[in-house]
């Protein structure tokens, strides 16, 4: 096993995102002493996963791109309404440079604020997108915006979605939760600013981001960068 191989160290945690598994693989890590965590945010692994069933598995003999994939998707179902504690007090649309996240994504990695990140352009590939591109977000703004960052937190953020059919911002956590975040006010206005964030959104191969402040002047509380990709079909 990967654990006895000399020098391998035992992680505190482990995610996985195959729901209809959950059991199997809990009880497995619990046994390992490895806390599982339901997640979309094993971006690596689905990557890896994506790549091998596009490049790897059509050459091999016996593959058939008929057969249905054991892999159903990530239907959570409805949003339901969002816990008190997640919620802002404003928000609006944002955008920044890859590279300026990437400077902020330092913060959370040293600890200096709450959030989630992870390596874009080794994570995505070729679908990375470049240093200059603009990439989309949702800054949320709270006077308590420490503790909203905390709590938050916990939650295992795996992407943000403006749904104009509903009227709301949609917060997908874990593996199938979906949150009904903020509203989106039903103007003209508002409701092509959303279409034109999830098409920028969609221009960023799905890459994005969620940012928590005191106000737009504020350091950052708490910084998710996101990808909102569709699961591997292995």
């Amino acid at each position: 096993m990967a654990l006895a191989v000399p020098g391998a160290v035992r992680p505190d945690r482990a995610l996985f995102f195959r729901g209809t598994m959950a059991t199997i693989i809990s009880r497995a890590l619990t046994d390992l002493a490895i806390a599982p965590v339901p997640s979309r945010r094993a971006f690596a692994l689905t990557a890896a996963l994506t790549e091998r069933a596009d490049a790897v598995y059509p050459t091999l003999p016996g593959y058939s791109d008929t057969a249905p994939p054991p892999f159903g998707g990530l239907d959570g179902g409805p949003p339901e309404d969002a816990p008190d504690a997640l919620r802002g007090e404003a928000w609006q649309f944002v955008e920044l440079p890859l590279e300026a996240l990437e400077e902020e994504a330092a913060g959370v990695r040293s600890g200096a604020s709450f959030g989630a990140v992870f390596d874009a352009r080794a994570v995505m590939g070729p679908a990375a997108p470049p240093p200059g591109a603009p990439i989309p977000g949702v800054a949320v703004y709270s006077r308590r915006a420490l503790p909203l960052a905390a709590w938050t937190a916990g939650y295992e953020v795996a992407a943000v979605r403006a749904d104009t059919e509903r009227g709301c911002l949609v917060l997908e956590t874990g593996v199938g939760a979906r949150w009904k975040y903020a509203a989106i006010p039903k103007t003209a206005a508002v409701n092509d600013e959303a279409v034109a964030w999830e098409a920028a959104k969609a221009a960023a191969n799905g890459l994005h981001f969620l940012v928590v402040q005191d106000g737009e002047e504020a350091d950052v509380a708490g910084l998710w960068l996101l990808w909102d990709s569709p699961p591997p079909a292995v």
